[in-house]
């Protein structure tokens, strides 16, 4: 089972090791989306994978200058995995704010 976007991700530069366990498990979860109804393309997937690509930019920035793979996998769970909730969160603030507008903008359209 290979989504699309998991065989494509080459195009945005990602440079993912054979091993990896994480286009299996995306292609499995776009999977499950399309069992509940939900389809999603690969053009529906790009313009997350793109800001995806900005947020993992930042995370890698908060690890600073740390060349040995061993303590940049030490750091990261320090810092990367407790932002994930905040990430999360932040998300979250975005679509409530991004509803309230879309309500409101439909209110004075009436």
């Amino acid at each position: 089972m290979t989504h699309l976007c998991c065989r494509r991700t080459g195009r945005r530069g990602w440079n993912i090791p054979g091993d990896s366990p994480h286009p299996r498990a995306l292609a499995a979860a776009i999977h499950d989306l399309g069992r509940l109804g939900v389809p999603f393309s690969n053009d529906d997937l790009l313009p997350y994978a793109k800001l995806a690509a900005s947020v993992a930019h930042l995370d890698l920035e908060h690890l600073g200058d740390i060349d040995q793979a061993e303590q940049q996998a030490e750091r990261a769970a320090i810092v990367i995995l407790p932002l994930e909730p905040v990430l999360a969160l932040l998300r979250r603030l975005a679509q409530e704010g991004e509803l309230r507008r879309s309500a409101q903008g439909t209110e004075q359209g009436e």
